[in-house]
């Protein structure tokens, strides 16, 4: 949703060149961009602050799953959620927020287990 409001505003703006295969840029992990990728996400960075915003807190919480203990991932996970994600006024972000503070438990559970349900969502 961030990406569809964005895109509108962006292409009024500059021309619809920047947006092409755009989406997919923010959908990738930062690390697995080539130098080319990288400034076309600066680009579109640039162009509007709340995508950029938005993705700049979807590679935070990434981070969450590199913590090494539960209690290191409730604070990194309140932390993003609070500190984070409520702090904007992206809306949409703000509902993802309210999603993992009511799955709280259960995501950070994982810590617990290692174990995830990764596979049977193939």
């Amino acid at each position: 949703m961030i990406f569809a409001e964005s895109s509108k505003e962006i292409s009024v703006l500059r021309g619809s060149k920047v947006l092409k295969g755009s989406r997919f840029l923010l959908l990738m992990n930062l690390d697995s961009l080539d130098p080319t990728q990288r400034s076309s996400l600066q680009t579109l960075q640039a162009m509007n602050a709340p995508l950029a915003s938005a993705h700049v807190l979807k590679e935070q919480l990434r981070g969450f799953w590199k913590q090494p203990d539960i209690v290191t991932a409730r604070s990194f996970l309140l932390n993003w959620i609070f500190a984070g994600a409520f702090e904007t006024d992206i809306g949409q972000l703000i509902k993802v927020s309210r999603t993992l503070l009511r799955h709280y438990k259960g995501i950070t559970a994982y810590y617990n287990h290692k174990i995830t349900n990764a596979t049977t969502e193939l």
